[in-house]
């Protein structure tokens, strides 16, 4: 006879398969975090699905504005050390490029910057902030794919 928990065990393994969304995590304060919570989407998709994604859940792309904030985002979601995703920044139309204008969508102040090397160049008109897998940036137009990470306040 099978019992309940193997039925409830199964259909668990099963669900996790269907979706490339993590678990919410929450970068607590008494942790010396901004008690934001934050979810990995392993989906890759484009710029404004990942947008829409973020806006279905009440977040928005990640804004990572400290080293420590990354630090605790690689921990918490170990596969970033191996996927590209897109984050909350963008580069206001009209700006001098390649490195002037950035802002995050959230207006939270522009003043962290990790930028991978020769970064931002703006090839192609690329207005999109993604972070690369060993956690610099670089700017991307939309027609990437990309994975997502979506951060919302516990308010």
């Amino acid at each position: 006879m099978i019992s309940r928990s193997s039925v409830v065990f199964v259909a668990l393994l099963a669900s996790a398969g269907a979706s490339a969304q993590s678990q919410p995590v929450q970068w607590r304060i008494e942790d010396g975090g901004n008690g934001h919570w934050y979810r990995y989407d392993g989906e890759t998709q484009s710029r404004q699905t990942a947008q829409s994604r973020a806006d279905a859940a009440r977040g928005h792309l990640v804004t990572i504005t400290s080293p420590a904030e990354y630090s605790f985002l690689r921990a918490a979601f170990p596969q970033v050390a191996t996927n590209m995703f897109w984050m909350g920044g963008y580069q206001t139309p009209g700006s001098c490029e390649p490195g002037c204008g950035w802002h995050w969508l959230t207006g939270e102040t522009w003043q962290y910057i990790n930028w991978s090397a020769g970064e931002p160049n703006n090839v192609g008109g690329e207005p999109w902030l993604g972070c690369l897998s060993d956690g610099t940036w670089n700017d991307f137009h939309s027609g990437w794919s990309l994975k997502s990470m979506i951060e919302w306040s516990a308010d």
